[in-house]
Formats: C-alpha cells, sequence, structure tokens
C-alpha cells in the first residue's frame, strides 16, 4: 500500500472519535460537492455535528463543550481498546506508520515573486501540506500567509513586518 493510498484510512481512522466535523474551504468547491460530501460524512459518523465554512472560521461555542462526546460508547471501541492495551511499547507512531515528515525551511531573504510562484505552481505531489509566513521580494513590508493543501494554494497578505512599521507602533508589539 503506498503512501497516497494509507493517507486516507488514517482519516477514517479518526472519525471513529469525533463528535464534531469541520468542513473548510466550502467556498471552493460547488453546493451539490458539499451536499455529496456531507451525505458520505453523515454515512461514516451519523453521530457528529457537521459544520461548513471558509477559511477555518469556526464559532468557539460550536466546538467546545458541545455535550457531544460519549466516553461509554467511544471506550467500546475496538480500536480504542487495542490501542490502550497495546501501551506505548508496541504503538507505532502515525508519522512512521503513514510515512508522514515535516520540516521547517527559514531564510533570511526575501523570495523571488516569479519563481516562488512557479514552483508552488509545479509544488511535487508529495507535499500533502504547506503553511508558513513568507517575505516577497515584491512587498517587503507584508507578511504573506501561504497555505497549501493538495492542490490548493492560497497566498494573501495579512499583516505588516513589525520592523516595516512606523516606529510608534513598532512599541506596541
Amino acid at each position: 500500500m503506498t503512501t497516497s493510498e494509507k493517507f486516507p484510512i488514517y482519516s477514517l481512522i479518526k472519525l471513529n472519535f469525533c463528535d464534531v466535523l469541520i468542513i473548510n474551504k466550502c467556498d471552493l468547491v460547488s453546493p451539490s460537492e458539499l451536499d455529496r460530501l456531507e451525505h458520505v460524512l453523515n454515512k461514516l459518523q451519523p453521530e457528529a455535528s457537521i459544520i461548513r465554512t471558509s477559511k477555518g472560521i469556526v464559532q468557539p461555542d460550536d466546538i467546545l463543550n458541545t455535550g457531544l462526546f460519549d466516553f461509554e460508547k467511544s471506550s467500546a471501541s475496538a480500536g480504542w481498546i487495542k490501542e490502550i492495551n497495546a501501551g506505548h511499547v508496541q504503538h507505532t507512531p502515525e508519522t512512521e506508520e503513514y510515512q508522514i515528515s515535516s520540516f521547517v525551511y527559514e531564510r533570511r531573504l526575501p523570495f523571488h515573486t516569479g519563481r516562488l510562484n512557479a514552483w508552488l505552481d509545479q509544488m511535487p505531489e508529495q507535499i500533502v501540506r504547506a503553511k508558513g509566513f513568507t517575505w516577497l521580494a515584491t512587498h517587503h513590508d507584508l507578511t504573506i500567509l501561504i497555505s497549501q493543501a493538495g492542490k490548493s494554494v492560497a497566498i494573501e497578505p495579512i499583516a505588516y513586518w513589525i520592523a516595516a512599521l512606523p516606529e510608534q507602533k513598532k512599541h506596541g508589539y
């Protein structure tokens, strides 16, 4: 089984224990695709509350202290019991089991905007998720957020770099 085939299985395993499902980036798909996805999620986890959103905007009251989690029901799950009984000795970390790795890239120079865009357009398929703040040569004063999941990439300015602020505003940070 390849990594790309294993990753969805891991996601399905997590559905067993959720009480709230958040469908994010709803603005990027059609209403019929959303309905189809929600139908499938309802079949896989009929007990969960489903929230549709864009850009991860969710009201805290919709996900915190909902009272939906049922310990008795979850504790009866065969997967849960197996994991507890196996203990830490036999547990294989998900990063190892699904061949997931991560790293932090840092640099003190701004990215060349054109070359960064060209790389993002040809991003290797092995990169499942990337997110971070960057500095672009064409926008020295702006903090740019790059967020990628699968083939979806969002690039947006989110703030000014503190060093680019007027002196009187820097002191607030």
